[in-house]
C-alpha cells in the first residue's frame, strides 16, 4: 500500500551539516524542487514547508516496515498535490511554474474537486 501513498519514515538519510534524519517527504520534496529549478522554475521554501506541514498533519495510514522494522506514517498523494496547487496559487506562484510542480507530482489532483486537510473538506 505504501507505494500508492507519500510515506513520512525516518530513513537513515543524514543532511551532512545538521546530522539529522530527513524524512521521504521531505527529501521527495527537495528532489522536485532540483527538478523544477533545473527547468528554470524556483519553488519557494515556503511552499515546500507547507507541503511538509501538510503531509505531516494529514497522516492517514501507519504501517509497519518489514525490512527496518519502523513505522511509515502516509498521506494521500492527490490530497498533497492538490493542497500544493492551491498554496501555490494562494502565494502568487506563475502559472508555468505551477504547472510543472503538478505534472511533477503523483496523483490526481484531489478527489473530484476537493481535498482534505485534517477534517476539513476544501473545494479547490
Amino acid at each position: 500500500m505504501t507505494n500508492k501513498l507519500l510515506t513520512n519514515a525516518r530513513e537513515p538519510t543524514y543532511d551532512g551539516i545538521k546530522t539529522r534524519v530527513i524524512t521521504q517527504i521531505e527529501l521527495m520534496l527537495l528532489q522536485k524542487k532540483l527538478e523544477l529549478l533545473k527547468l528554470g522554475m524556483l519553488i519557494p521554501d515556503t511552499l515546500i514547508s507547507e507541503m511538509e506541514s501538510f503531509a505531516s498533519r494529514n497522516i492517514i495510514i501507519e504501517e509497519k516496515n518489514q525490512q527496518t522494522a519502523d513505522y511509515m506514517q502516509a498521506c494521500c498523494p492527490s490530497c498533497l498535490k492538490a493542497h500544493a496547487v492551491s498554496s501555490a496559487k494562494k502565494i502568487g506562484l506563475n502559472n508555468k511554474a505551477i504547472s510543472a510542480l503538478q505534472n511533477s507530482l503523483k496523483g490526481n489532483l484531489g478527489h473530484n474537486g476537493y481535498y482534505l486537510d485534517g477534517e476539513e473538506l476544501v473545494k479547490l
